[in-house]
């Protein structure tokens, strides 16, 4: 039998933060976090 954490999707997004402006960034991320929680990573 699965279990509920079985069945959560992950969603990944990749930004390349040379190449995008706050007026963009903020907007997207918005529309990520309502898919769930957002985990911010920078590389």
């Amino acid at each position: 039998m699965e279990s509920e954490t079985d069945n959560k999707k992950s969603l990944a997004v990749l930004i390349d933060g040379d190449n995008i402006t706050p007026r963009i960034l903020t907007p997207l991320l918005n529309r990520v976090r309502s898919y769930g929680p957002a985990h911010l990573k920078r590389i």
